[in-house]
């Protein structure tokens, strides 16, 4: 999803809310399905995986010295990513995807 207008092309086009809801929930279903569960063998790149298991031994440091580790960091990134405002439209969206990710 570009992040110069996220969900807003389908405000700026008068959708209804239900529809917009439902292009969300595709996005969120497809990140699931992708991102997500990669560490349990989802279809997820090799990438994303090894950062599923850097973010899991990450998880066993924190675990170990009783530091409260949030387990679904994935779920909240796409969340935050919903509740930020659209960037700059003069930004580049591969370069804000690769400085960001």
């Amino acid at each position: 999803m570009d992040p110069r207008i996220k969900l807003k092309y389908y405000e700026n086009q008068e959708w209804e809310q239900e529809y917009i809801d439902v292009a969300k929930k595709i996005l969120v279903d497809k990140y699931n399905e992708c991102y997500c569960n990669a560490d349990d063998g989802g279809s997820g790149s090799d990438a994303v995986t090894a950062t599923v298991t850097n973010n899991n031994e990450s998880n066993f440091f924190m675990f170990s010295f009783g530091i409260n580790y949030n387990d679904n960091k994935k779920e909240d990134e796409l969340e935050e990513y919903f509740r930020r405002p659209p960037i700059n439209t003069h930004t580049d969206p591969l370069q804000w995807w690769k400085v960001v990710n």
